[in-house]
């Protein structure tokens, strides 16, 4: 999901979206000074609460088509609302161990 972010946001501007850049969350959350042991303790909650959703939609039956359009929807929020909620400053908020 970052990655397809990533990739769009050079893509935009016609810059190449296989250049390597500092443009992935990661690298956004580092700048505004969440430790690195932070990150790596709270994107592996982030993904199993994703891998969950996905595997009580797929217990659910839920149609693919609406499983495929939330995930795209989950993008375009991703690529809409990270850089928003960055540049906010919210490192005052964030304990960066």
């Amino acid at each position: 999901m970052d990655s397809i972010s990533a990739m769009v946001g050079r893509a935009m501007p016609g810059k190449s979206p296989l250049k390597p850049g500092r443009d992935y969350l990661h690298h956004r959350l580092l700048n505004i000074g969440v430790s690195n042991n932070v990150y790596v303790a709270t994107m592996p909650l982030l993904h199993a609460f994703l891998v969950v959703v996905g595997l009580v939609g797929n217990h659910l039956h839920t149609p693919t088509p609406i499983m495929f359009w939330a995930f795209v929807m989950l993008v375009i929020g991703h690529y809409f609302l990270t850089p928003r909620i960055i540049s906010q400053n919210w490192s005052g908020h964030i304990q960066a161990s």
